[in-house]
């Protein structure tokens, strides 16, 4: 959803700043997922599960910010290899924390009712 935000204001020919205001920030999704309750533990835990491979590169395009040419340098391996990995990372860890979000979200719906 962010992305195709940021993608709609790169694409507007009008660059109007929007300034949001504080009743903005109090708005509550109703349609609660699971995810909301995700802790930030359990997304570090999810990351360790990834393989070292995938791992390694998720940390230096994600955490660090390096790009998939400084990434194949720095791990010698190719940019494609790169790329691949980060997909096949990302994917992984979205089914992992989905599987943590779906826990959470069943075991709040049982806590609550």
């Amino acid at each position: 959803m962010i992305n195709t935000c940021i993608d709609h204001f790169r694409k507007s020919s009008n660059r109007e700043i929007y300034n949001l205001g504080k009743q903005t920030e109090n708005i509550s999704d109703r349609s609660s997922s699971g995810f909301d309750s995700l802790s930030y533990k359990e997304i570090l835990q999810a990351i360790r599960e990834l393989t070292p491979a995938y791992r390694t590169v998720f940390n230096l395009f994600v955490m660090e910010g390096l790009s998939h040419e400084e990434i194949s340098k720095k791990l010698d391996i190719s940019v494609g290899a790169s790329k691949s990995n980060l997909f096949k990372a990302r994917g992984k860890l979205k089914s992992i924390l989905a599987q943590k979000a779906q826990w959470n979200k069943s075991h709040w719906e049982a806590a609550t009712s």
